[in-house]
């Protein structure tokens, strides 16, 4: 009896200790998707954002979703006065009837919703709750157990919420989304309506690292080593001064650690820290198009070999250098630009374009010699940059149409602390085709001027550009000097600015007027030589394509989209 009675008490104490053990090693951080069980509505009722308000004949989805896909066609379009350089429309009954105006056709606007609920009872040690939307068409106002948690009129940047102080665990959560696809300008391109990307629920300990807490960046020595530089950001949440450890792991292309190490630290109630690490990399693997190889940066919080946070990012060791006398170096030497621009992510699938049909598309883009992609007019999905870094495409990251633009907006902040990350990244544009480009003493050139600062703030490591047209090249006019990235002038008005402003920094894209310095032809589908060259012109850098011939399938960088 007795033998019995040490074997349960043996037992017991094993069990326990098996416990403690799975409890230090479990995760605090929960990042899920919570793209299931999403309840839709394409009407506007009264009442939709309240917790109990009774939404069981509302369509069950899930999202990604686009609505505005969904919908009938109009038969009439948007049209813009040609000779109206505001592009207001002039035909109000039909912008309010066709959702894209003239660029994107006919779809039809109007308000949708969608509500959700969200069981959080099993999340009992997480103190900290986030709700993060990778991209809403339009105009997005958000509720959360009825509170209004804020709007979000631009449609492709991503965004979070604290909903911290309202979530219940002794009850459903209820999350309501009103969006507004009613009226675009007519010059709009169509990017549906909807939930249209992921959305996460991330849940944290009261020690945590913030959201896009996080910038990785290297340079490399003279002797070919490299050094990995680590930014973080860490937030004490809670009540009370905490001590815990932080632990960076780095671990190389082929999975072998090459960095470790910890140090102890003490965060004192609702506060906020950076700390900063610098690690040495004997012969590093070089990320560039043709062998994209990716380092893993591991940034982890712990407390007593508990695991209360992790973030990991993946991290591509290159130099990106554009010079005004030697062109674009990619890891110390010449490199030359193949590229298309991409505009939408829209089609018969509307605005929820898969993964995998992007995987597709990248694919096809390689087999044609494309090492280079311009993502224009907006944001893509973080998906895309993922598989840019994978696949090894060189990416133009672009933000708003300057219209949208607003220095004291969150919309540029998030889009930088999103994408700063991605070794894919070369250059960031503020946008496009400004109206601002063309008059002196522009107030866009000042806002342009203050966009870049911003952005040189949150990530110094990169250039800022801007995709002007067709420019105005006098000094004094419209966009501020070291943002020009010219997409279209001619040949002349190109070498008049090397004369008159040497030493800035421009790229052009071949248009016919430039005579190539090299023809190639692409023979089978595949490139037989070299489709383009970067030389030295009037102390700009010059992109300069292949030349047009018949039977020549020319790639032309920032001329060709999808």
């Amino acid at each position: 009896m007795k033998s019995l009675h040490w074997t349960i008490l043996g037992i017991m104490f094993m069990l326990a200790t098996w416990s403690i053990y799975r409890t230090r090693e479990t995760p605090l951080r929960n990042d899920s998707n919570i793209d299931l069980n999403w309840r839709f509505s394409r009407d506007d009722p009264a009442g939709a954002d309240k917790p109990e308000y009774d939404d069981s004949d509302w369509k069950y989805l899930s999202v990604p979703h686009d609505w505005v896909t969904e919908q009938s066609v109009s038969r009439t379009r948007a049209t813009r006065n040609p000779t109206n350089p505001s592009g207001k429309p002039i035909n109000p009954s039909a912008h309010s009837a066709n959702l894209s105006g003239r660029i994107a056709g006919s779809d039809q606007g109007a308000v949708g919703w969608y509500r959700r609920t969200l069981d959080l009872s099993s999340y009992r040690e997480q103190k900290k709750f986030y709700i993060l939307f990778e991209g809403i068409q339009r105009n997005s106002e958000i509720y959360f157990n009825g509170k209004y948690l804020g709007k979000q009129a631009y449609g492709y940047v991503s965004f979070y919420h604290d909903i911290t102080p309202l979530i219940r665990r002794d009850t459903l959560n209820v999350i309501a989304v009103r969006t507004d696809c009613s009226s675009l300008s007519a010059d709009c391109l169509n990017g549906g309506g909807g939930i249209y990307r992921h959305v996460k629920l991330i849940a944290k300990h009261a020690v945590h690292i913030p959201i896009w807490g996080t910038a990785v960046s290297s340079d490399r020595d003279n002797e070919g080593h490299a050094d990995i530089s680590i930014s973080m950001d860490i937030q004490n949440s809670g009540k009370r001064t905490e001590g815990f450890e932080v632990k960076f792991d780095i671990v190389d292309p082929e999975g072998r650690t090459v960095v470790t190490d910890k140090s102890a630290e003490v965060l004192s109630p609702e506060s906020r820290t950076s700390i900063s690490r610098v690690f040495h990399i004997e012969h590093p693997e070089l990320w560039s198009p043709a062998s994209p190889d990716l380092y893993s940066v591991h940034c982890y919080l712990m407390d007593k070999n508990r695991q209360i946070d992790h973030v990991g990012t993946m991290h591509g060791i290159r130099s990106a250098i554009f010079d005004p006398d030697k062109g674009f170096l990619l890891n110390g030497k010449q490199f030359v630009l193949n590229g298309v621009y991409i505009t939408r992510e829209d089609g018969e699938t509307g605005a929820t374009l898969p993964v995998e049909t992007w995987k597709n598309i990248l694919h096809l883009l390689k087999e044609q010699g494309v090492n280079a992609i311009r993502l224009v007019h907006h944001p893509h999905a973080p998906e895309v940059l993922d598989l840019c870094d994978r696949m090894g495409f060189l990416v133009i990251d672009e933000i708003f149409d300057p219209k949208l633009a607003d220095s004291r907006s969150p919309d540029l902040s998030n889009f930088i602390l999103r994408d700063r990350n991605h070794a894919s990244v070369i250059l960031w544009s503020l946008g496009q085709e400004s109206m601002g480009q063309l008059h002196k003493r522009s107030k866009e050139g000042t806002l342009f001027q203050d966009l870049k600062e911003l952005v040189i703030t949150l990530d110094p490591t990169r250039k800022v550009s801007i995709a002007s047209y067709p420019g105005n090249l006098s000094p004094g006019y419209g966009i501020p000097p070291g943002l020009r990235h010219m997409k279209a002038f001619d040949a002349g008005q190109f070498n008049r600015m090397g004369k008159d402003q040497p030493g800035e920094l421009a790229m052009k894209s071949d248009r016919n007027e430039v005579k190539p310095a090299k023809r190639t032809v692409l023979n089978k589908g595949n490139v037989a030589d070299s489709t383009a060259r970067a030389v030295r012109k009037g102390k700009q850098l010059l992109i300069l394509q292949a030349g047009s011939e018949p039977g020549d399938l020319i790639i032309r960088t920032g001329e060709k989209g999808l």
